[in-house]
């Protein structure tokens, strides 16, 4: 019977901690989703590449020139990367050839600047991956800074071929990247 009781309990204070977290979620808003009411919050393309995207195109309607760019840069921690933000170009779905086993594809962001720096996205909202996706675009861009981007900073599931890449999420980096911008 104290068992019984005491397991009673502990799921009145959980669905009493969910109340409160449901409260207080819609007090600040947090279950506002833009992308949910417009019906694309599963369109990598033309939804989240694109506001991604323009966020980080120093021409950008946004009217801020480099400094969100310079923000994502900043955020993404590396030490090593050298990007002239000033001379940057964002362009959405490059092609870079023909699909081969080792080259070809679209990479969703593309970001380079005239010194020859290059930053690629690739943007993973629920499409499945291509195989050897990764390693087409690292081959294109052998010294490019690649980014695997996922809505939990999922790692490729190309997990047998070699390719250097950094993970980031929506769910925290993005936000955050948001938030500070």
């Amino acid at each position: 019977m104290t068992l019984h009781l005491n397991i009673t309990n502990l799921l009145n204070e959980a669905q009493t901690l969910t109340n409160s977290y449901d409260i207080v979620d819609k007090a600040k808003g947090e279950r506002f989703n833009l992308f949910s009411i417009l019906g694309m919050e599963s369109d990598e393309v033309s939804t989240h590449s694109r506001f991604l995207a323009e966020l980080l195109n120093k021409n950008g309607s946004h009217g801020q020139k480099d400094i969100f760019l310079k923000l994502f840069i900043k955020h993404l921690k590396i030490s090593d990367l050298k990007f002239n933000t000033e001379n940057s170009k964002t362009i959405i779905e490059y092609h870079v050839g023909k699909v081969t086993e080792s080259e070809g594809g679209r990479i969703d962001i593309l970001i380079k600047d005239l010194d020859g720096n290059v930053i690629m996205i690739e943007n993973k909202i629920y499409a499945a991956e291509q195989p050897n996706q990764l390693l087409r675009y690292k081959n294109t861009f052998k010294n490019g800074y690649l980014i695997y981007l996922t809505l939990n900073g999922d790692n490729s599931s190309e997990s047998n071929i070699k390719v250097e890449y950094k993970t980031l999420s929506y769910k925290n980096d993005i936000v955050r990247w948001l938030e500070e911008c």
